[in-house]
């Protein structure tokens, strides 16, 4: 068992168990044994494509306006540079702080 939460995310070369609906667990054989575990989010790539797109979205707003010189724009760029910060927030959360909550969930649940 090692004392890290269970998720999908993670990947090795064996088989990774759910040890007491919690943590994680790795079938070991006597002697040594060299083990390695990777971890990916859930929708990593999906995440990634959304946040270079926001930032994308936020440096043709910034040209589109230093390139055009239009004044009466700004309300369009408001709008868009609100979108953009809103979707790079979800793709933080869902990349940041979605593992962790689920941690705790499954940690008050489990009753550890």
């Amino acid at each position: 068992m090692i004392p890290v939460i269970y998720n999908d995310g993670f990947k090795s070369d064996i088989e990774i168990k759910e040890v007491f609906n919690t943590f994680i667990g790795v079938p070991l054989k006597k002697g040594n044994n060299n083990i390695t575990i990777t971890f990916t989010p859930k929708m990593f790539k999906e995440s990634c494509l959304v946040t270079i797109g926001t930032i994308l979205l936020m440096i043709l707003c910034f040209f589109i306006k230093k390139i055009f010189d239009i004044r009466n724009i700004k309300f369009i760029m408001i709008i868009f540079w609100i979108i953009g910060i809103l979707i790079l927030l979800f793709a933080t959360y869902k990349i940041y702080l979605d593992p962790f909550i689920q941690t705790f969930i499954g940690i008050i649940k489990n009753g550890i």
